[in-house]
């Protein structure tokens, strides 16, 4: 993985215009280098990663401020960390503000507000920062993830198009700039625009898997699977183990062959690859390995017991609900499987009893709007209740964009509510069923899913 050689030390820092309250060296460039990590993909083995880093930073500068903001963007979305983060916001609340400059206290505001479950709010700090300080790219990484965290998918785009004119092409992070931003003009259905960007980023870049991955949407938005069969099979040799975004691509593969209808092929990368990450299980593997099974039974394919150890892997997770959208693939995961399927009642009422505790949180606010009632919807069609499936799915579908994920992995749910009308009993639903089917067709005219799902609903009614 090619790092930077010239990591920023205070002074490179300080002349473009990021003044830190720190007179070391040391961790000036070893804040550098976990961003490096961060747009790269690919934690450094020789320092602990990411995480290493940021405990390095900390052993040679306990009071490093930017340190402990970094931490809480990389962690402070996640309920297993709590009391570490718990215990680094009251560092961060302790600081006299005479010790911080302008640039530190929004950061500090924003990382509360991420650390807080305030999820949009810390978003709409981040963008406050990246208007005074557009080279800032700790501001750049937090509000593109949690952009995508919170669905706001215009905001991709909106956001890098501000940032890059005050970038230089020699700067080192403005291939993977071209990336982020790649992805945000797809979100935003502007592939012409999108495939420019993509293109130079991985021109800069070839290595660049966040490149990869927006090439992938493109493909997959503008329906050219085959292409983006294609494309990852060239560049398989960048799909490492070490990679966090690996998995993730195998699974775009997956989308691409299951519209291709190549579902053996499907299966063969999933218990060949995509299975493996069950090693180091997260909740980015659990949506992954969820969308590719549902995936396949809503073509008719029998994927065997491999639901069961989906859910072997990842029942521990029931309890964290850090996101409405791993909530809803946990739920998937734990109806689809025999042995899950007896704990529905526990997983429901632990994420009912943890949103009317965080009502003022993204979760709480979004969970109780939209994604508690989808959950339930999910449990009914894994059930083959069609028609209470689709009761739930109708008043809130057009809303799920709210749960976050891109418009790639947001598109199960719009197939869940598909498959659900088009298998109900209920002469309205099948009629919903044909309607969300050409509205699908003026989005994705050259699918072929959605022609095979159309010719099935002709075929039954």
């Amino acid at each position: 993985m090619n790092y930077q050689t010239n990591t920023r030390d205070c002074q490179a820092w300080k002349d473009e215009g990021l003044e830190m309250s720190t007179t070391s060296n040391e961790v000036a460039k070893l804040l550098d280098h976990a961003i490096d990590q961060m747009f790269c993909h690919v934690a450094d083995p020789m320092i602990g990663g990411v995480i290493g880093t940021v405990d390095k930073m900390l052993e040679a500068d306990p009071d490093f401020f930017m340190a402990k903001i970094f931490s809480i963007g990389v962690q402070g979305g996640c309920c297993r960390n709590s009391r570490t983060i718990a215990k680094l916001v009251s560092e961060l609340e302790a600081v006299d503000d005479s010790k911080l400059n302008e640039r530190e206290k929004l950061h500090r505001k924003a990382s509360i507000e991420w650390a807080t479950e305030k999820k949009r709010d810390a978003c709409r700090t981040w963008e406050h920062i990246l208007l005074q300080y557009p080279k800032d790219t700790i501001a750049i990484l937090f509000s593109f993830y949690g952009y995508i965290i919170t669905g706001q998918s215009r905001m991709l785009r909106d956001s890098l198009a501000r940032t890059l004119p005050y970038w230089r092409e020699s700067d080192f992070h403005y291939g993977y700039l071209q990336g982020y931003y790649a992805f945000g003009l797809e979100q935003s259905n502007q592939f012409v625009q999108a495939e420019k960007a993509v293109k130079k980023s991985l021109e800069i870049n070839p290595d660049n898997t966040w490149g990869l991955h927006a090439y992938s949407h493109i493909f997959d938005a503008t329906c050219r699977s085959q292409e983006g069969v294609d494309f990852l099979e060239e560049n398989d040799t960048f799909l490492t183990d070490d990679n966090s975004l690996t998995c993730h691509l195998f699974w775009h593969q997956t989308v691409n062959l299951t519209e291709l209808g190549h579902y053996d092929r499907v299966l063969k990368l999933y218990d060949d690859k995509i299975l493996s990450f069950k090693r180091t299980p997260n909740a980015y593997h659990l949506s992954d390995s969820v969308q590719v099974l549902q995936r396949l039974e809503f073509e008719g394919v029998n994927v065997g017991d491999r639901w069961e150890e989906v859910y072997s892997v990842y029942k521990t997770m029931y309890n964290s609900h850090e996101l409405v959208y791993d909530d809803m693939h946990l739920t998937a995961a734990m109806i689809q499987s025999k042995t899950g399927r007896e704990s529905k009642s526990n997983l429901f009422e632990s994420m009912e009893k943890h949103l009317n505790k965080s009502l003022d949180t993204t979760y709480g606010d979004v969970c109780k709007r939209i994604g508690f009632p989808f959950a339930k919807g999910i449990a009914a069609y894994c059930e083959g209740n069609f028609e209470e499936a689709s009761n739930l799915f109708i008043p809130v579908y057009k809303d799920i964009w709210e749960i976050g994920g891109s418009k790639a992995t947001q598109d199960i749910f719009n197939q869940y509510v598909i498959n659900a009308c088009v298998r109900s009993p209920n002469q309205f639903h099948r009629r919903m069923a044909r309607s969300l089917l050409h509205e699908r067709k003026l989005f994705r005219p050259d699918s072929l899913l959605t022609d095979r799902v159309l010719a099935k609903l002709d075929a039954h009614h």
